[in-house]
């Protein structure tokens, strides 16, 4: 019998035994040897962080690791689970258009474009309207916000401060070039979708939320 282990979220294994160094390598070591030695066993982990960000004993144990990274949907995907998202929902409830303003205020941020997606059908369902209009979207921002409160609270508790800064002056409105940014916050905004290719923030309504806290 073939078996998967996973462990989310592993980066938070480093607060798990503060101090205690020696927890950890036993740990690894368990791991390690499980995955070596266990032909039928796969090991999945899963988190924001990547092995090369932690402690130096992560890579010395998961020596034969294969990262995956996984960003935000595409454009014609989030647009696509939008505006169709079962084969019985009704075709014109979520117009293009609605689906790229909602796609603007995302960037294709799984959660928030999910919960922007709920949010409308919820609307529609109270007012008993058939179509969502772009008006929609900008009056759900207030909801969008609150909704997410623990997720962005948490991603912006979790980024260094460094990288925070530069989030903070996006969301002012400033340009910031990245190239003079040190390697460790270029490499961990661009990692973790926080920034676009061009140096815009990766998560429009990051923006929002850090205007409003701030």
């Amino acid at each position: 019998m073939n078996a998967i282990f996973c462990i989310d979220e592993f980066e938070r294994w480093e607060g798990l035994f503060p101090g205690d160094r020696r927890a950890r390598l036993q740990l690894l070591g368990l791991l390690r040897a499980n995955i070596q030695h266990r032909r039928r066993l796969r090991v999945l982990i899963a988190g924001a962080a990547h092995v090369d960000e932690l402690d130096p004993m992560w890579a010395d144990h998961l020596v034969n690791l294969r990262e995956l990274a996984i960003g935000p949907l595409t454009r014609p995907v989030t647009l696509d689970l939008l505006t169709r998202p079962s084969a019985d929902f009704p075709p014109d409830a979520i117009p293009p258009a609605v689906a790229e303003a909602v796609w603007s205020r995302t960037l294709g941020q799984p959660y928030l474009t999910q919960l922007c997606g709920s949010l409308l059908v919820a609307r529609l369902n109270d007012a008993d309207r058939r179509q969502a209009t772009v008006a929609d979207c900008a009056a759900l921002d207030p909801a969008v916000l609150d909704k997410a409160n623990a997720y962005l609270t948490n991603l912006v508790q979790a980024t260094p401060a460094a990288a925070l800064a530069v989030l903070e002056r996006l969301a002012r409105g400033e340009a910031v070039d990245l190239i003079t940014q040190d390697r460790a916050t270029r490499r961990y905004l661009r990692r973790r979708g926080l920034v676009t290719a061009d140096g815009g923030l990766g998560i429009p309504v990051l923006g929002d939320f850090l205007r409003r806290e701030g």
